[in-house]
């Protein structure tokens, strides 16, 4: 199934270059513009990622004063995100194509903050929370057959998980997406952060601990859908990682809400 869906859904051109750069080369700045450049409607593509961040124009006419304004850290997960998002097809069945992506964006920024600046994962955590479900969007394009399984274990079981997964699908929804990363080239921590749902926090990997904690932030948002039952209380470690990096968790959303809203849009108004 992995390989159907590979081969029918390439990684968008530019995309896994972009994952791989390393924010402690001094020359990323460079390789991060060339990237940007050689992919489909370059322009479109930076002012998506200005869009996101409330300056559409300025990013796609002087990307080094945007970089120095902004950030690699805060530019690069904006553009990795509008890449993915603009490239992937959207043709869904039982998910709802927005409520999918504005949970895994959300999964992505929080991803990203659970990481420290200084860590080897830094530049992956935002690949990691957007991706770590591929697999079922994938699955919900090509074999809507089998996805249309999967409601009702949200009616029996309180939400999917791994063991409902597979008694329905004969795998888990992870562990396919797993799979489709390593066809895809992502690197290694990726796929293992993903691997590692099952696993108590103790047992993941630094990468696993802040995807698997800030998939339950977004359920904790409600952001879950009609698949995944909303929590009760935000996990304390994300919760001051939120305040402190977007201030209330109202604004996290909101700035979901933009990026999206920047990357689902062939050409964004000014």
């Amino acid at each position: 199934m992995a390989d159907q869906l590979t081969q029918a859904h390439p990684l968008p051109v530019g995309f896994l270059p972009l994952v791989m750069l390393d924010p402690a080369d001094p020359d990323t700045p460079t390789a991060f513009r060339a990237i940007l450049a050689t992919t489909k409607d370059a322009r479109v593509r930076l002012r998506q990622v200005g869009r996101s961040l409330g300056d559409p124009e300025a990013i796609a006419t002087d990307t080094d004063a945007s970089l120095q304004q902004y950030g690699f850290r805060r530019l690069h997960s904006a553009a990795v995100i509008s890449l993915l998002i603009s490239g992937m097809d959207s043709g869904t069945n039982a998910l709802d194509v927005v409520e999918y992506w504005r949970r895994s964006v959300c999964v992505a920024f929080g991803t990203t903050i659970l990481i420290r600046d200084d860590a080897p994962e830094v530049s992956l955590a935002t690949a990691t929370g957007l991706l770590y479900q591929i697999g079922f969007l994938l699955l919900d394009i090509e074999r809507s057959d089998l996805t249309a399984m999967l409601p009702s274990l949200r009616t029996h079981r309180g939400g999917l998980d791994a063991d409902g997964e597979r008694a329905v699908l004969g795998y888990a929804l992870h562990e396919l997406s797993a799979v489709i990363l390593q066809r895809w080239g992502l690197p290694a921590p990726v796929v293992t952060a993903v691997l590692e749902r099952e696993r108590g926090p103790l047992e993941r990997s630094r990468l696993g601990r802040a995807l698997w904690t800030a998939v339950e932030g977004a359920y904790t948002l409600g952001l879950g859908g009609r698949f995944y039952p909303q929590r009760r209380e935000l996990d304390p470690k994300l919760q001051r990682a939120i305040e402190g990096f977007y201030g209330s968790t109202s604004e996290l959303v909101r700035r979901v809400d933009r990026v999206l809203s920047g990357a689902m849009l062939d050409d964004p108004p000014a």
